[in-house]
This record gives C-alpha cells, sequence and structure tokens, in this order.
C-alpha cells in the first residue's frame, strides 16, 4: 500500500492505518524467517518510515509516547541494518570500480569484492542463527501495532501537518548548516537522516500537497541518495582500512576522491531544496493551512 494519507480521511485514522500497514510489513518478513536482501531492505525502509511519521506528528503525540515509539523501532531496526549495510558495501564497491573503472587493478578489484562478499555472507548466517534475536523484535514490533490505537490523535489536523512539516524542514535546514561548516562523517550522515525524514513526510502528505509539489519531493529523494552514497563510501572506506585488504589504499584514495564529488553535489542540492524559510516552505507544499 502507498505510504501515504488518503485526502479524504481523517488525518488520525489514516496515520493510524499507515503505520499498522508498515508494521504489518514488517512482520511478514521477520515472521517468514526471509532475510533475502530485498526483505532486509523493504523491512528497514518500513521501520524508517513508521519513524520519520513519528517525528512529523511529535508534538500531537507527546515527548513519552514519541521516546517509547521511536526507541522502540530504533531498535528494531539495528539487527537488520547489520545485512543491510553488510550488502550495500558491496553494491558501493561495484559503483566505485564502474565510476574508476581505468584507474583500478584486476586483483585489487578481485581481492576486495571477494572479502566483502564473505563478510556478508558471514553476517548473514549469524542472523539467521539468531533467531531468538528475530522473534524478539517481532515480539516488540505486535506490541507496537496493538499501541498505535492508544496514540492521542484525535485533534490531529491540518494544523498538525504544518506544524510538522516545518519542524522536519527545520531540522533538515540545520543539520545542513552544521554538515557544510563541518563535514565529518557524523554530521553528514545527521543531515542524510533528517532529510529522510523530510522525503518521507511528504511522501505521507502527498494527498494533501499542492500541484508541483512532485518536484521538492524528487529533490529530497535525490538528496538522500547522494548523502547515501557517501555514507556508504564513509563505512567502506573504514572496513577495507581496517582490514588491510590487497589494493587497500590505492581504494581509499578513490574513495576520498569520489566522496568529495558527492559532497559537492550534495551541498549544490541541498542549497536548493533548504533554501526557502520554513513557513515558506510549508507554504509552498500546502498553500493555506
Amino acid at each position: 500500500m502507498p505510504f501515504r494519507i488518503r485526502r479524504r480521511e481523517p488525518i488520525s485514522k489514516g496515520l493510524e492505518r499507515v503505520v499498522r500497514e508498515r508494521l504489518n510489513d514488517v512482520l511478514d518478513t521477520l515472521e517468514d524467517d526471509d532475510l533475502s536482501d530485498p526483505n532486509v531492505h523493504t523491512a528497514r525502509r518500513r521501520l524508517k518510515e513508521v519513524r520519520a511519521t513519528l517525528r512529523l506528528f511529535r508534538r500531537d503525540l507527546g515527548d513519552d509516547v514519541f521516546k517509547r515509539e521511536n526507541r522502540t523501532h530504533r531498535d528494531s531496526a539495528r539487527p537488520l541494518s547489520g545485512l543491510r549495510d553488510a550488502t550495500a558495501l558491496v553494491h558501493s564497491f561495484d559503483n566505485l570500480v564502474k565510476h574508476f573503472a581505468r584507474r583500478l587493478q584486476f586483483q585489487h578489484i578481485l581481492a576486495i569484492r571477494t572479502f566483502l562478499v564473505e563478510r556478508r555472507r558471514v553476517q548473514r548466517a549469524e542472523a539467521l542463527r539468531d533467531q531468538a534475536n528475530i522473534r524478539r523484535i517481532a515480539r516488540q514490533t505486535r506490541r507496537a501495532r496493538k499501541r498505535v490505537k492508544t496514540w492521542p490523535l484525535s485533534d490531529c489536523g491540518k494544523r498538525s501537518i504544518a506544524r510538522g512539516l516545518r519542524t522536519v524542514y527545520l531540522d533538515g535546514r540545520r543539520a545542513m548548516k552544521i554538515a557544510n561548516t563541518a563535514p565529518a562523517d557524523d554530521a553528514l550522515h545527521e543531515w542524510r537522516k533528517r532529510t529522510k525524514d523530510l522525503r518521507y513526510a511528504l511522501e505521507l502528505l502527498q494527498s494533501h500537497a499542492r500541484d508541483g509539489s512532485d518536484a521538492i519531493s524528487m529533490q529530497a529523494h535525490e538528496l538522500t541518495n547522494l548523502l547515501g552514497d557517501d555514507h556508504d563510501l564513509a563505512t567502506l572506506r573504514t572496513v577495507v582500512k581496517r582490514q588491510n585488504v590487497t589494493g587497500a589504499y590505492q581504494v581509499i584514495a578513490l574513495i576520498d576522491e569520489r566522496r568529495t564529488e558527492l559532497q559537492r553535489e550534495s551541498t549544490a542540492l541541498g542549497r536548493r531544496l533548504y533554501r526557502e524559510k520554513p513557513r515558506r516552505f510549508v507554504h509552498c507544499v500546502l498553500g493555506r493551512t
């Protein structure tokens, strides 16, 4: 089902429906014991969508409910993140090879890719063996799904949407300024997370958005992809350097070069996406509220 509140349904009912659908998808993956790459990706995305929804409606939920639910879904996602990262590093390396095809020696490519694929295999095997952990996550998710109906959302309306979107946009704007001032890995990763919150908020509110807001959603999507590629390369750099695989220093140099390119593109796109004042941005997306 689309990650979207329908135009003609009450905000509170739409929010409850969407969150429960997302948690159902997570449970389907966990209860089928299928931790293939596509399913892990789907489960993690669903949990991120739920957490972004919590941030969008944090003021309505209240800090106690927000913190409890956000912590629950963050903890559920952690074991899946290791699987995702192991796969992402293989894809990240493949993309790096494609980008610098003529500057890498075949024996170095083969040595590093073989190591990354084996690392992914080991992590998946460990996750599959730890069935108690998978059952624990499923149990937490079922309990969280039941709690959705108790969320204090009866007064949610268009003002709640506007207020939440303004806050999410402002958080991303602030994170961008910090990342652009001092582009450390943690700051760039934080900017990526806050931009993902905006991306998911725009998807959730699509039926309530003005015509033309699709372009803003596409910018947010593209920016999270650029920052995601940079984050994966930062992780790849750490793993390759730590293991001292054959050809590591050559690959590290190319990673640094590619990250510079990605950060330059991210900065340019981020300045376009976050150029508006938060209130003006909300008006551009939602119109009068």
